[in-house]
């Protein structure tokens, strides 16, 4: 029975990675009035598997989804960006959620907003420019609005498939 749940855990979790990673490449279609911003919907499965597999399943899914799709598209500056704002998500999510007990929308909400900051601050070290820290509020609010809205999904996704809730007790 053990082994039946971890095989189910495996499979689940390769289904969200590669969910979150086909949702990452197309958002990137997606216009956005606000450059260098992106809707964030690859973060979905992520939160999923945080919630219903537990918060190692979230970091895998996380942070592997960076290096596929840094295997597709190139680890240059686009892949420096994304691993150290998932990283720094990564952790404050982690945090949250181990020892806060947060709800699904404050995850989310701070999980963008530092996924924003890592990446200003990777932008800023790469360019050697601190100016882009001016464009960090612009950045920071239409991530915390978009953080509300992946939350919202999540919590929504919760409520429709509570039976998957089982495998994370085991």
């Amino acid at each position: 029975m053990r082994n039946n749940n971890l095989v189910k855990k495996i499979t689940i979790t390769a289904f969200l990675l590669a969910l979150s990673s086909v949702l990452h490449y197309v958002e990137g279609f997606i216009p956005m009035p606000v450059p260098g911003f992106r809707l964030g919907l690859a973060i979905l499965p992520c939160l999923f598997a945080l919630l219903y597999l537990g918060p190692s399943y979230y970091v895998i899914v996380s942070l592997l989804k960076v290096i596929l799709v840094a295997l597709f598209q190139g680890f240059g500056t686009s892949f420096l960006l994304s691993i150290v704002g998932t990283s720094l998500s990564v952790i404050i999510t982690f945090v949250l959620y181990q020892f806060t007990k947060s709800s699904i929308y404050t995850i989310s909400i701070l999980g963008s907003y530092f996924h924003v900051l890592g990446q200003i601050i990777m932008y800023v070290v790469i360019v050697k420019n601190p100016y882009m820290f001016l464009y960090f509020p612009v950045l920071s609010i239409v991530g915390i609005g978009s953080g509300l809205v992946i939350a919202l999904i999540v919590s929504q996704l919760i409520k429709r498939i509570p039976q998957l809730n089982r495998l994370k007790a085991n």
